[in-house]
């Protein structure tokens, strides 16, 4: 029992009196909550950091991409789409808050190998790849393609087509509203965009090859390949145009056509031989053209050149005998100076001067071999010196 006598102890300590020592179980159930709540401190901060580091997402060299803020794609001050590309990490909130999408903006390859050429073999058939198209007797507008020519011909053609995301606008492509093709995953989105691309690359190959004769795909005159390709190029560039308002200098889809290539070009099979053939004549023909070309303008030079000489020496024979006559000229006008009243002295200065003139000739022509005159030719006067010379002049 209690004792009664007992003084009663107050719930109040007096003031400055030391707090009583806790146990030993009290003293470490504190130190270990303390740590505890020190590492779920520790613990929340680096979930908080890891969150973040979550959040910073970074994009390659060969991509770009947009972000989507509750299904809208995110814009700034200025209402224009803003692209994220590879020159900075940049933080985004995850999903549903917010979502990155990103394509690839490099270029790539799309191949119309089957849709103008004829079917493909059956399975197990391996064919080359530059094999002509095959000779199925008569085709099928079901299974087999082709073009028709402005004179209602046939050819076959295969075509590659460089193209690649537009970068100023990518939006365009992921902008599946705007060609009914809003819900869809990114594969799924790709290949529609290449069917889109495909139809507007058909249509612009027959356009332009209803305007062309066969003569200029195939015959002796084709026009080169990368001419014929540059004209389809230019028809596939309009077809891809965004012609809705406000949407100058965009393309359809957001693909942006890089380049065409007609990489092969070809007659059906069972004219093909004919075509060669009447290649082959052509490039026979052209190559005599050249071979005759090519003598005819060595003759012409030749000519040329020999005419060339003809005149140059006729230019100095003539000179030569101007020079002559000149010379014959002063010298008679000299005579007739100096024997002027003395027509007996002009008249034997010229004589001397033309025996003077005679001997220098005769005497060259001993220096030369004089040809033996022919059987039956008349006889030649010899002259053997001055006097026969004068005597020759003196005859009447």
């Amino acid at each position: 029992m209690p004792d009664p006598d007992a003084v009663p102890e107050t719930a109040e300590k007096p003031s400055g009196a030391a707090a009583p020592a806790l146990d030993p179980a009290t003293a470490s159930l504190s130190r270990a909550l303390n740590t505890a709540f020190a590492l779920l401190k520790a613990l929340m901060a680096g979930a908080a950091l890891l969150f973040l580091l979550s959040c910073m997402r970074t994009v390659d060299k060969t991509d770009v991409g947009i972000v989507r803020r509750f299904g809208r794609i995110l814009t700034d001050a200025d209402g224009q789409v803003r692209l994220f590309k590879s020159d900075r990490p940049y933080f985004i909130w995850p999903e549903p808050l917010e979502q990155l999408e990103v394509v690839r903006v490099g270029i790539d390859n799309l191949y119309l190998d089957n849709d103008f050429w004829t079917a493909p073999p059956p399975a197990g058939i391996v064919m080359p790849p530059n094999s002509p198209p095959a000779d199925r007797g008569a085709l099928s507008p079901a299974a087999d393609g082709y073009c028709l020519t402005g004179d209602m011909n046939i050819v076959h053609t295969r075509w590659r087509i460089e193209f690649s995301v537009d970068e100023e606008h990518p939006e365009d492509y992921f902008d599946g509203g705007a060609a009914g093709l809003a819900g869809q995953t990114h594969e799924q989105r790709h290949q529609d965009r290449l069917r889109i691309l495909s139809l507007a690359a058909r249509g612009s190959v027959f356009r332009v090859f209803a305007g062309l004769p066969a003569d200029v795909l195939l015959g002796e005159d084709r026009w080169e390949p990368e001419r014929i390709a540059e004209m389809v190029r230019s028809e596939l560039e309009k077809a891809m145009e965004d012609d809705r308002p406000g949407r100058e200098g965009r393309w359809r889809g957001g693909l942006r056509v890089r380049g065409l290539y007609l990489t092969a070009l070809h007659p059906p099979q069972r004219v093909y031989g004919i075509f060669e053939q009447v290649r082959n004549a052509g490039q026979e023909a052209s190559r005599m053209v050249a071979v005759w070309s090519a003598d005819a303008r060595k003759r012409v030079s030749e000519a040329d050149a020999k005419a060339k000489e003809t005149v140059a020496f006729a230019r100095t024979h003539q000179g030569r005998v101007l020079a002559n006559a000149q010379a014959e000229v002063d010298r008679v006008r000299s005579f007739m100076d100096e024997f002027r009243g003395d027509p007996r002295g002009l008249e034997v200065a010229v004589q001397q001067y033309r025996l003077d003139r005679l001997k220098d000739v005769l005497g060259r022509a001993r220096l030369m071999r004089v040809p033996k005159a022919p059987a039956g030719a008349a006889n030649m006067l010899r002259i053997r010196s001055a006097d026969m010379a004068r005597n020759k002049d003196d005859r009447p």
